[in-house]
């Protein structure tokens, strides 16, 4: 199981039929045929394909966050809680590994997304973006981001002079 995502969030996505098709040519598997406990010898190979997909998309994942953070340890999640920061790239990633990029009728949607989550990620390694430290301990937390930001340069008050009336206009 992943450290940052797991199977059923993909399937969250995209369905669990979906996942079926396309992580296995059997046409014994199924969305159904994937929830089973224990699963059939065809839908446990197709649920180890995913698995693969989900590690490397948190290998591609780590590469960045220990390169910012090096003692980064994802903490456990139980079954309802939301993907981390981190994780929702790794969904992206992983969500393009089964599935591939997008067609052309939907703009390459999966792999812009994967564009934006490598982006981010590059982001932190270089200090850019960082993790969050919510509860205040010292350690960075897995959920929520926080980004460095130069002051606001308008306000309203700066831009009081800069109303319709100012400008002539009734």
């Amino acid at each position: 199981m992943g450290r940052y995502v797991r199977i059923a969030d993909l399937a969250a996505l995209e369905g669990w039929g979906e996942l079926a098709e396309a992580s296995s040519a059997d046409a014994d598997v199924d969305g159904a045929a994937l929830q089973t406990d224990p699963p059939t010898p065809a839908a446990a190979a197709a649920l180890a394909r995913i698995e693969q997909d989900i590690e490397a998309a948190e290998a591609t994942a780590d590469g960045f966050v220990l390169s910012a953070y090096p003692d980064h340890a994802e903490p456990a999640r139980g079954a309802g809680d939301p993907v981390s920061t981190v994780g929702a790239r790794v969904l992206d990633i992983a969500l393009e590994r089964v599935f591939g990029p997008g067609t052309e009728a939907d703009g390459f949607a999966r792999r812009k997304r994967v564009d934006e989550a490598l982006a981010w990620l590059r982001s932190l390694a270089k200090g850019e973006v960082h993790l969050p430290d919510a509860d205040g301990d010292g350690e960075t937390d897995a959920s929520g981001i926080a980004i460095d930001a130069p002051d606001r340069i308008f306000t309203r008050k700066s831009l009081q002079s800069f109303t319709r009336s100012a400008r002539g206009y009734a």
